[in-house]
This record gives structure tokens, sequence and C-alpha cells, in this order.
């Protein structure tokens, strides 16, 4: 049988571990970076209206980005400076709203295509600058083909797989507002990958 529990030597126990002086308060922990110290991304986030994208928001997150080299799902989007590709991704049915049958209804999900939605993208922070921020663009295609490749190259993603993407919608230009600088101004600098 266990012995009943006895608080007043447990008290004195823990008294008796403590460094003399009590223990220092608490700090706050260190974000810990795999990448370079000064490597960031801005994380844009994207409203699509038909054939009109617009940045709705924008954070500036601490560590590298890495690029996707698998393009499947239903949508991509790039982001390019002049003719150099800055990054990739793929977005998975920014446009399609699912809901759950009725219970007397038909099987299946009811799926509704939605006519405003919104996507994530990402750039490296090093490439938007009041200089290029003006001249960046962010496109958003259709993949009618999957596709999966060993590497990304620096061209744009309609150059690299001709005939497999469908281009819906495009922005030329960045707000102010999507330069590192201003989102650091504005306090909307996040951590790692958040």
């Amino acid at each position: 049988m266990k012995p009943a529990f006895n608080r007043e030597a447990a008290s004195r126990e823990s008294a008796e571990q403590q460094p003399a002086g009590g223990y220092p308060d608490q700090q706050a922990a260190r974000t810990r970076r795999t990448g370079a110290p000064a490597e960031q991304y801005v994380r844009l986030r994207i409203r699509v209206r038909g054939d009109r994208l617009t940045v709705v928001d924008s954070h500036l997150v601490d560590g590298p980005l890495a690029q996707s080299t698998t393009f499947h799902g239903a949508d991509a989007y790039e982001v390019t400076y002049q003719d150099r590709l800055l990054h990739a991704g793929t977005v998975a049915d920014p446009n399609t709203q699912r809901s759950f049958p009725l219970p007397d209804g038909p099987e299946g999900h009811h799926v509704t295509p939605r006519e405003i939605y919104e996507f994530t993208a990402r750039v490296p922070a090093s490439d938007i600058t009041p200089d290029t921020r003006a001249g960046i663009h962010v496109r958003l295609h259709r993949i009618d083909e999957p596709t999966t490749t060993t590497h990304v190259g620096a061209a744009p993603l309609a150059a690299q797989f001709e005939g497999r993407l469908t281009p819906v919608a495009e922005l030329v230009g960045l707000p102010e507002s999507a330069l590192p600088e201003s989102i650091e101004a504005r306090g909307a600098r996040t951590g790692q990958g958040d």
C-alpha cells in the first residue's frame, strides 16, 4: 500500500533543493534560427477577384524559404521580377468551398466555386526593395498537368512548364506596405515559418 502524501515533508524537501536566494526570474525563450541570421521572407496574403489580384496583408518571417519542386493540385503561383523567378508554389483548391451533405440528401460533399478567394504567396525579403517592388509580378496559374521536377530554374513557370499551366490572374507591382521595412515598422514580423 502506498503511504499517504505528507505535504509538510514535501514542502521542506522542496525548500532544501532550492539554490540560496531562490530561482532567477524566467526569461523568454530565444528563437532558434536555422538559416543565415539575415535570411527572411515576406508572406503575402492575396485576394483573387476574377482576373485581378490584390495584396490584402503581408508579414515578415524569419528563416529560409524553400522552393517547391512539385506542382500538383488546382493552382500554382509565381512571383517574378523582370524575367527572373523569385519564388513559386502550389495553391490547393483555393476557390472551392465544400460543405457536408444534408442527412436526407444525396451522398457526398456539396462543392461550390467561390468568386472571391485568397491564397498565400511567399517571396524572399531581400528581393523586395523600393527599386524593385513596382516591377514584381504575382501570377496565379491553373495547373492543367501536374508536374514534378528535380530543379526549378530562374525562368518564369510558364516558360519552364509550357503547355501545362493556364494563366488565371496577375498583379503587377507590390504595394509599399509589402516592403520589409514597412512590415517591420508596423510590427508584422512573425516567428520562423509561422
